[in-house]
């Protein structure tokens, strides 16, 4: 998984280096050695050709390690260096890097035409990563979050509300537990993945590939504690993947728990296709559907489905989304407003310096339920509800696979009940570990 934050942090960095600093003459003088390009580094440090240079003699020395840093610099720079795309490869080979080499050789095959006299090279590249590839992987993750949410509840911010009795309309105060409850909270989590991959027999640039994924999620809040909430979910599925597309079929099961004691169960069932257009741009198809049943027997299961399309473009200033959502809730027997039709849109943009990333987003959703939540009580209103909601996050990366995270975001949700009136913002400090 490194690999992708890599490239992830390396896409726009090139714009930002231009305008924000200009090289120092100096940093293109080639120098004999290692200790010479140390005294100059932090002068030097955002120029591409002195990290390209520092990067060949660390190669040429069998400083593999730093080769590496050196040509990851070089590219979060300037995207398009053939060259550091190339002997990051050789690189990441001597060091017996098997993803490093699959990552820098997908690189620079997306980005430029290989040359005649290149292609016995690549070749070699991917052989030996074919090679050496393994049938079967571990990998994982795992966070630690703090945060504080002022409606951990999802409470009303209303303090009363309007109750429709025959003709008369009475004012009733809301009680406490329909209001919103602010708290701190502690999150801890992690997921575990085997992959079995299997190249394709008819074709070198296409392979089909199994996983087996156990994830899990525990909330505590400090006061509080009957919120105290856990999810825990166990899925696998198939992909089938060539140069610029994937098709990943998932299923799996999820359980919600709260008190501790296990509440609600889902069946999940889902579809995603990927497709990257340029090295710029890519698309993504999402249908997904979940069979939700609860424990209480006084509880209508429910039946979901969604439908995503996001689109992201990378530019200059950042790394642009749009993502397209819909869906429909479907009641297995009565609830009130009965069955839940809602859709949205979510726009988002990232900007990857060349240790951390600044990303920021906002949200708009819209419900309509089939049927008027309580006619004896409300008369004909629905609980229609529109929310909008924003939030920014910063992210800084110690290594390939450690990070700390600083986040904040605010949600407004009016209805035409104004029980369901919402408001919600929180911020949490999280620290993330992959391996």
């Amino acid at each position: 998984m490194y690999w992708f934050f890599a490239f992830l942090l390396s896409s726009t960095l090139f714009f930002a280096s231009n305008v924000l600093a200009a090289p120092d003459s100096n940093c293109h003088d080639r120098f004999s050695t290692l200790k010479q390009y140390h005294d100059r580094e932090s002068d030097c440090f955002e120029d591409a050709e002195f990290n390209y240079n520092l990067g060949l003699l660390a190669l040429s020395e069998g400083r593999y390690s730093m080769a590496v840093s050196a040509f990851e610099r070089v590219v979060a720079l300037d995207t398009l260096h053939a060259g550091a795309w190339l002997d990051m490869a050789e690189a990441y080979l001597l060091l017996g890097d098997r993803e490093g080499v699959y990552y820098a050789i997908s690189e620079l095959e997306k980005r430029f035409p290989i040359p005649q006299g290149l292609t016995k090279v690549i070749a070699r590249y991917k052989k030996w990563y074919r090679e050496s590839r393994p049938a079967y992987a571990q990998r994982g993750g795992a966070f630690m979050s703090r945060g504080y949410s002022d409606n951990i509840n999802g409470g009303s911010s209303r303090q009363s509300i309007d109750l429709k009795f025959g003709e008369q309309i009475i004012r009733v105060g809301l009680d406490e537990d329909s209001q919103s409850i602010a708290d701190g909270y502690s999150d801890i989590g992690g997921y575990w993945q085997l992959d079995y991959n299997q190249l394709s027999e008819t074709s070198k640039t296409k392979s089909d590939s199994y996983y087996l994924r156990l994830s899990a999620n525990k909330r505590f809040y400090d006061t509080e504690t009957e919120y105290d909430s856990g999810i825990i979910m166990i899925n696998g599925g198939r992909a089938f993947t060539s140069k610029r597309e994937r098709l990943s079929l998932n299923v799996g099961t999820i359980f919600y728990s709260q008190r501790g004691k296990i509440y609600q169960q889902g069946l999940l069932l889902g579809l995603q296709y990927d497709k990257r257009f340029s090295q710029y741009s890519t698309f993504r198809v999402q249908l997904a559907c979940d069979h939700n049943r609860y424990r209480d027997s006084g509880i209508s299961n429910v039946d979901k489905c969604s439908y995503q399309l996001k689109l992201k473009r990378d530019f200059d200033f950042g790394e642009l989304s749009a993502t397209l959502l819909s869906g429909v809730d479907m009641v297995s027997g009565s609830r009130p407003g009965g069955d839940t039709l809602w859709y949205g849109a979510r726009l988002g943009w990232l900007y990857a310096f060349s240790d951390s990333a600044l990303s920021v987003y906002a949200r708009y959703e819209q419900e309509e339920d089939e049927e008027p939540y309580s006619t004896e009580i409300l008369g004909d209103r629905k609980r229609d509800k529109i929310t909008t909601a924003y939030g920014v996050g910063y992210e800084y990366f110690f290594t390939k696979r450690a990070s700390v995270e600083l986040s904040a975001s605010a949600s407004t949700t009016t209805s035409d009940i104004v029980l369901f009136d919402t408001e919600q913002n929180k911020a949490a400090l999280s620290l993330y570990y992959y391996w």
